[in-house]
C-alpha cells in the first residue's frame, strides 16, 4: 500500500504533466526517470555534490528534440562544486546575463514570500512541539494509571502545590516514631530485671532498644 506522501508526490506530478501548474519543486528523486517533454527550464536552487547528479538534473529539459535551458544559482561556498562539474563535463558553462534593475523589481515579492515561508515553518514547528507535548502527557498518564494511586500521590507530592502537605506528613510520621520510642523506654523502666537487681540490665536493654531504632549508638 503506497504511503500518503507517495500519493501526494504522484498527485503533484500528474498536475504538472497536465499543465495544471507550471512549476514543480522537487528533490533529486525526480532527477532520474522523469520524462516530461514539455519542460522548458530547470533551475538548480543549490549545486549538487556529485557532477553526475547535475547532469541528470539538467537532462530533464530539452528532451525529444526540443530546446531548453538550465540555470544554476551559485553561492560563494558552492563555486568549488561548480568547477568540479565543469571539469567533469569538460565544458565551461556560460554565465546567465541578469539585469540588476529587473531583479530589484522582484525583491518585494521575494521578501514577502520569504516572510510567509518563515511563518509557515514556525507554525509547523509549533504544531510539532504541541504533538510531542500531548504524546508525552498521554504517556505519563498511562504510566501513572498502571503504577497505581500510591505512586501517583508520591509523584504529585513533588509539585509546589502538594509539597507542603508531603512535608507535614513526613513530620507527623517522625513525630509518631519518636513517641513510640519514648513509650518503649518507659515500659523498660517499669519492668525490673530479674538477673540484675541494680538495674544495669535495664539500662543495657534501653541502649540496645534505642540503637536498634537508629536513635542512639551503643557506647
Amino acid at each position: 500500500m503506497p504511503s500518503p506522501w507517495q500519493a501526494k508526490r504522484l498527485g503533484a506530478l500528474n498536475k504538472f504533466k497536465a499543465r495544471e501548474c507550471n512549476i514543480l519543486v522537487c528533490t533529486d528523486v525526480a532527477s532520474r526517470g522523469l520524462d516530461i517533454p514539455t519542460v522548458d527550464l530547470v533551475i538548480n536552487y543549490d549545486i549538487p555534490y556529485n557532477p553526475k547528479v547535475y547532469i541528470h538534473r539538467v537532462g530533464r529539459t530539452a528532451r525529444a528534440g526540443r530546446t531548453g535551458a538550465a540555470i544554476s544559482l551559485i553561492s560563494p561556498t558552492e563555486v568549488v562544486w561548480f568547477l568540479q562539474i565543469e571539469k567533469h563535463m569538460e565544458k565551461q558553462i556560460p554565465l546567465f546575463p541578469a539585469q540588476e534593475e529587473e531583479a530589484l523589481l522582484l525583491l518585494e515579492r521575494v521578501s514577502e514570500a520569504k516572510r510567509i515561508s518563515e511563518m509557515v515553518a514556525i507554525y509547523q514547528l509549533w504544531l510539532y512541539c504541541k504533538v510531542l507535548l500531548l504524546a508525552f502527557c498521554s504517556m505519563t498518564f498511562i504510566v501513572f494509571s498502571c503504577l497505581g494511586t500510591d505512586f501517583l500521590s508520591a509523584a504529585l507530592s513533588n509539585s509546589p502545590v502538594s509539597g507542603g502537605r508531603a512535608m507535614h506528613h513526613l513530620e507527623d510520621e517522625l513525630r509518631g516514631l519518636g513517641q513510640e520510642n519514648m513509650n518503649q523506654r518507659e515500659q523498660l523502666r517499669r519492668c525490673p530485671n530479674k538477673d540484675d537487681e541494680s538495674g544495669s540490665g535495664i539500662q543495657n536493654e534501653i541502649v540496645r532498644a534505642n540503637w536498634s531504632d537508629g536513635w542512639l549508638a551503643p557506647s
